[in-house]
């Protein structure tokens, strides 16, 4: 019997779930200090129904609008109406800097 239910869910699932891209966005935590330099911790949401696999995300830290320092990081995975966790590593403290980061990519799973 809970097979079945499953099977059912998943095609339902599949008929009338949202065909619509992952909708993603970043969101910087505050930056913690590390032996060697500085993390910013990440959160990724995924407002869509749609799974996203391989998101790259950039963070990027600028002075007077210039780059001082680029950093990227992937996620393997952001389900659908869900979340990932993980960060970018800075040589230079991100709180001295204006902090932009963005998903730029991702892979349909």
């Amino acid at each position: 019997m809970l097979t079945l239910a499953t099977l059912g869910y998943s095609a339902w699932e599949a008929f009338t779930g949202d065909r619509g891209p992952p909708a993603l966005q970043v969101k910087a935590e505050p930056p913690e200090r590390l032996a060697d330099g500085h993390v910013v911790p990440l959160v990724v949401r995924n407002t869509s129904d749609a799974t996203a696999a391989s998101v790259e995300v950039r963070g990027v830290l600028e002075q007077a609008g210039q780059v001082v320092e680029e950093r990227r990081a992937r996620f393997a995975y952001v389900p659908g109406k869900g979340e990932a966790r993980g960060g970018l590593v800075f040589e230079r403290d991100p709180a001295a800097f204006t902090l932009r980061v963005a998903p730029e990519g991702y892979e349909e799973p």
